[in-house]
């Protein structure tokens, strides 16, 4: 069953082919943002697994999601190197072992490959919703994605 494609929010083409993605998994997205949102917890379910298919805690799952955004906010990370030192700072992360730290970035480069480190996956509103929505559990993302970058671009100059 699809919902009432007429909707002025289903005009975006992406909206229409995540509503009919959900409904084929039985669901029924009928506001602007439930498409999007289902689209999320279809990611959500993968990233479940190869949690659980890495032996990682399946606590690690907001951290994967909090990276994730950070990863977005930065438009990637090009290199080992630079991918480690973004997950890194993920508040989430800031308590977890090495192992698990490094178990992420495994995850996230697995799913979302560039050049050795982790590619922002392909912007557009389902990415901008999950960035808003880990915004919304933690404002210090912002810190920590721009302090790492202004060092880099602007040299520590104030």
């Amino acid at each position: 069953m699809l919902p009432d494609l007429s909707a002025a929010h289903f005009a975006q083409v992406l909206l229409i082919h995540l509503a009919a993605l959900a409904s084929l998994n039985g669901e029924l997205p009928e506001t602007a943002t439930a498409p999007l949102e289902a689209q999320l917890r279809r990611e959500a379910r993968d990233w479940r697994q190869a949690i659980a298919d890495r032996g990682l805690g399946a606590g690690l799952y907001p951290a994967v999601s909090q990276a994730l955004a950070l990863i977005t906010l930065a438009d990637g990370a090009a290199g080992i190197a630079n991918a480690r030192t973004l997950i890194d700072q993920a508040p989430l992360l800031a308590r977890a072992e090495p192992a698990e730290r490094e178990g992420v970035l495994a995850l996230l480069r697995g799913f979302y490959p560039r050049d050795g480190g982790t590619d922002a996956p392909a912007a557009g509103p389902a990415r901008e919703r999950l960035v808003v929505r880990e915004l919304a559990r933690d404002d210090s993302l912002l810190t920590a994605v721009w302090v790492p970058v202004r060092r880099t671009v602007c040299g520590n100059r104030p």
